[in-house]
């Protein structure tokens, strides 16, 4: 089950988008060549069939493990092979903050390294387990329970590197994005609606606040969950991501958690997020 806001600033509730119109609206906004050169591959579907096939960004290829064998994903800092466990990041970035302390960013990530450990016990837990089927039950099993929280561990993991990646930075002001600004804007009426309409969302949730293109409807939302694997939206690329628990603030701000979301929202490197679209739009 997923929460969304159908009656948001700026779009037709009710009447989903077609993936096509949705990248005329960002070619004729953004003006980019990437958003055309997608916009040529996908506005037609026998025309997709045809197409060839989108090259990879540089970043993704060539990347190799410490043990020379080849990255899967496409984060130089991840782990992902098969049988390998996965690698928590480092976020230079974050030296960059304003307004958020060292002391809060550092417990902050102290949690999230946990996580990712907790995230490769589990699923060694998994792996080394032989299912019994004749001992599963939907009430308790040791085998639920493992996959109950390998959503939440794993969920955990994921979205704390989302949120770090676009904190800090170099800070690119929302207005010098090429497309977030202008498709935001679009889609909420104004950006101040955007920002207002996050707050609120990040002011109502226990646990995240994300803006996620729907891959369903082709529009932009913005999304609330309460914990890491409680009411996450299917067929939705997360393009800004909120930590809203207290442990995202209570060091620095106490109960203040208006105080905390304007610090994030004046830390926000846009360019990682407008990076994001442009990647879904390319490879989406």
């Amino acid at each position: 089950m997923t929460q969304q806001d159908d009656h948001q600033p700026g779009t037709d509730a009710g009447h989903p988008m077609h993936r096509r119109d949705f990248l005329k609206k960002a070619a004729a906004l953004g003006g980019t060549a990437l958003a055309l050169s997608s916009l040529r591959l996908t506005a037609n579907a026998a025309d997709k069939k045809k197409a060839a096939p989108v090259a990879k960004p540089e970043a993704a290829k060539g990347l190799t493990s410490a043990a020379g064998k080849p990255i899967l994903a496409t984060h130089p800092q991840h782990g992902y092979n098969k049988g390998e466990t996965i690698q928590a990041m480092t976020f230079p970035n974050l030296s960059s903050v304003e307004g958020i302390s060292p002391n809060q960013l550092n417990q902050h990530i102290e949690l999230y390294n946990g996580y990712v450990k907790k995230i490769n016990d589990i699923q060694g837990q998994i792996s080394a387990m032989t299912p019994e089927l004749d001992k599963m039950n939907a009430t308790y099993s040791p085998f639920r329970e493992l996959h109950v929280e390998q959503t939440y561990a794993l969920n955990g993991s994921i979205l704390h590197e989302a949120y770090f990646e676009n904190l800090g930075g170099k800070r690119t002001p929302a207005t010098d994005t090429e497309l977030v600004h202008k498709l935001f804007t679009e889609e909420f009426g104004s950006w101040d609606n955007y920002v207002q309409h996050l707050s609120a969302v990040g002011k109502s949730m226990r646990g995240w606040a994300v803006t996620g293109y729907n891959m369903r409807d082709h529009r932009i939302h913005n999304y609330g969950l309460d914990t890491h694997n409680q009411w996450v939206p299917m067929n939705v690329i997360p393009l800004l991501v909120l930590d809203v628990y207290e442990h995202a603030y209570m060091i620095d701000f106490g109960t203040k958690r208006g105080a905390y979301l304007d610090a994030f929202m004046r830390n926000v490197d846009w360019a990682v997020v407008d990076q994001r679209l442009k990647t879904m739009i390319l490879h989406g």
